[in-house]
């Protein structure tokens, strides 16, 4: 798909950085955001509850998947770009890459299970994704997913740092709503 949006033989770096943090990232969401969306019956969360085994190590399951889902469709589109001649820094653009997957798919994770509603996830995320394009990282901060298209990786370190963050507190909202009710 991302070939009909954007040519993606023969880039430079920029460019490179472009493709993969305008496109790419939405990896993040597509894998990360559902995560909880089994859950979110009622019926089935007091059945699942109800098991031994906590649900919140069938939840980091399902993270864990996820994350692995992500870092092997962005190592696979790497080795496409690598494959169709764009010059640029592997490793740094492949964990980069994958820190802004993370941070918009573990933000729309974080709001879908807060109010328990994978769309309110999905439009967070989104809605993100666009402040960040909008705005070139004016309102956001450390926060930038953007960044190495404007030649800097230490955003980079704050959005997994947020991610990690994100996805404790994640796990962390449904044991602490039990407690309260």
């Amino acid at each position: 798909m991302i070939p009909l949006i954007q040519g993606v033989a023969n880039l430079d770096r920029i460019s490179t950085a472009i493709c993969l943090e305008n496109y790419v990232a939405i990896i993040g969401i597509v894998m990360l955001v559902p995560v909880f969306s089994l859950e979110q019956s009622k019926e089935i969360d007091e059945i699942v509850s109800s098991k031994a085994l906590s649900q919140v190590i069938v939840q980091l399951i399902r993270i864990l998947m996820s994350i692995i889902g992500i870092v092997v469709l962005i190592i696979g589109f790497v080795n496409v770009l690598i494959y169709l001649g764009c010059n640029f820094p592997v490793v740094e653009y492949i964990i980069g890459s994958f820190a802004s997957a993370m941070f918009i798919g573990s933000l729309g994770m974080f709001f879908s299970n807060l109010f328990n509603n994978t769309i309110i996830g999905y439009m967070i995320s989104i809605g993100y994704l666009i402040l960040n394009m909008m705005t070139k990282g004016k309102y956001v901060g450390k926060f930038f997913i953007m960044s190495m298209s404007q030649g800097s990786f230490d955003e980079k370190y704050w959005l997994i740092l947020g991610s990690v963050v994100l996805i404790i507190a994640s796990l962390l909202i449904k044991p602490v709503k039990r407690k309260i009710r």
